[in-house]
């Protein structure tokens, strides 16, 4: 769907029954993609929408997406890329990140496997230079030790990962969750020394309930008057 690097100005796509053309019209940014359901925003130009009028909206990058893959999750069968879940209620359960999902999804029916189109897109590897985390490769990895269990502790955020997919490095024992491998660091924020926080104002407690509406404030700044003789009237 790329003609010299650029998309297709009209397209006909498998999920949909009309003509789709590319849009600039930045009414759309507020819909959502038909193929990972995210909101459009920060993506005019790169939307596809239906030429006779219908609410479909999808993102160039979700439509240039393979109609079948291969994936060494299941090395036995092609996975289809389905436009809308087989199960009854209109969700499916990603085995990657464990996470619901309601718009296009590689599947497999014998093997009873469904993947997000980001998570069936995942690097096998994600080498020094393409992560900020461990100083070593982290390796895409589906499942814990054999005969071990599946949790893990995500080294990143610090959370407890059970059956999803993870990265790791298995000299260090360096385990991530998927998109806590691919983030960014949070800046580091330091601490002034000496910085204590400021104090927390409250009335002191009496049998009734308040103290005459004194505040317990170690400054004598008007506003702390003005507010005490306020609470005062109740």
């Amino acid at each position: 769907m790329k003609n010299g690097g650029q998309a297709h100005q009209h397209v006909q796509h498998f999920s949909h029954q009309h003509p789709l053309k590319l849009s600039n019209n930045p009414s759309h940014v507020a819909s959502s993609c038909a193929g990972c359901k995210l909101i459009c925003a920060g993506s005019t130009g790169s939307i596809y929408t239906c030429t006779t009028g219908c609410s479909f909206f999808l993102h160039t990058s979700c439509a240039q997406m393979p109609q079948q893959i291969t994936h060494p999750f299941d090395q036995s069968h092609v996975l289809p890329l389905l436009p809308i879940p087989t199960y009854p209620g209109g969700l499916f359960k990603c085995n990657a990140c464990w996470k619901d999902g309601s718009g296009f999804s590689y599947h497999c029916g014998p093997c009873d496997i469904d993947l997000h189109m980001d998570c069936a897109s995942m690097p096998l590897a994600l080498p020094p230079h393409q992560q900020f985390h461990h100083p070593h490769q982290l390796n895409l990895t589906f499942s814990m030790r054999p005969g071990s269990p599946n949790d893990f502790t995500c080294d990143i955020c610090n959370k407890l990962g059970h059956t999803e997919w993870l990265y790791w490095c298995v000299p260090c024992d360096f385990t991530a969750h998927l998109a806590c491998a691919r983030s960014k660091p949070r800046p580091y924020i330091p601490v002034m020394p000496n910085y204590a926080p400021p104090p927390t104002y409250a009335r002191q407690s009496t049998v009734l309930g308040r103290n005459n509406g004194k505040w317990l404030s170690p400054y004598s700044h008007p506003i702390f008057s003005r507010w005490s003789r306020w609470w005062g009237r109740w």
